[in-house]
């Protein structure tokens, strides 16, 4: 960086934790870029070029019933945290499907997918909350966008159109559990291309991902890494240990920086 860029980011505003508006942070995939740590059944592979634009995430053969994109729950990301407290309003994306085996897959409905794994390995006690949206890409279609509304703020056991599950139950909450123990505390998002309580025969599936963005309102705690509702000494280390990759970048240009290091001096404690 040289001295004339470093001074203008100096002389740059921060960016506030306690500023309200609306924030879109998306995942791009430029030059590599995958700051929530997103596989397609397990594949990370970056491609560039092909995507909406330039780089996206591809996986050529999926051998799979159906393609499952997951965030990495083990990675800290604008993706998880307390949605309520965030402010989340949406989930977007674009898909594409290039090849399927077994022809189109028609009746396929992407799902939307918000998981509390509660911090731990063992799927037993998961707990996540779903969406059931339109029919996923077509061979030949080309980039479809899809925009899941995510009532974040809705107090209901379980909000309209939504469905909940865990590993004994894939279309009802555990006992004791509900809506607003999952919107609290989402570790993990996956997007299904197949109504999650569905299952179909394997095929082989040559499918992409991109532009995978969140928009929250209400002043997102910008630099609050590990989504514990302030910003400290662990987010400060993430930043640390992130430097010169895209895994904490904030600023949109694709790098964990200067202009990361300073948002996280400057909205120091609670958000």
């Amino acid at each position: 960086m040289t001295i004339r860029n470093l001074a203008s980011v100096l002389s740059a505003p921060l960016l506030v934790a306690g500023a309200t508006a609306a924030d879109t942070f998306t995942d791009t995939f430029e030059a590599s870029q995958n700051s929530a740590g997103w596989t397609i059944n397990g594949n990370p592979n970056i491609d560039d070029p092909g995507g909406n634009p330039g780089g996206w995430l591809h996986n050529p053969l999926a051998d799979t019933p159906f393609p499952v994109v997951r965030s990495d729950v083990n990675v800290p990301s604008r993706f998880v945290g307390n949605y309520r407290d965030l402010g989340v309003t949406t989930i977007s994306f674009d898909a594409r499907l290039l090849w399927r085996d077994w022809g189109d897959p028609v009746g396929f409905e992407m799902s939307i997918m918000l998981w509390d794994t509660h911090g731990t390995s063992d799927p037993s006690d998961d707990d996540y909350a779903y969406f059931v949206g339109p029919n996923v890409p077509l061979m030949g279609q080309g980039w479809v966008h899809y925009d899941f509304d995510i009532p974040s703020d809705d107090t209901s056991a379980l909000p309209a159109g939504w469905s909940g599950g865990y590993f004994g139950d894939p279309e009802n909450f555990r006992p004791g559990v509900d809506w607003n123990d999952v919107i609290t505390s989402v570790d993990q998002v996956q997007i299904s291309w197949l109504h999650p309580a569905f299952f179909a025969i394997f095929a082989q599936w040559d499918v992409g991902m991109d532009n995978i963005s969140i928009t929250t309102v209400d002043a997102p705690c910008v630099g609050d890494y590990d989504g514990d509702g302030e910003i400290g000494i662990e987010d400060f280390l993430f930043v640390l240990g992130s430097w010169g990759t895209p895994a904490a970048d904030i600023d949109g240009d694709g790098d964990t920086g200067i202009a990361e290091f300073l948002n996280v001096l400057g909205n120091w404690g609670p958000c």
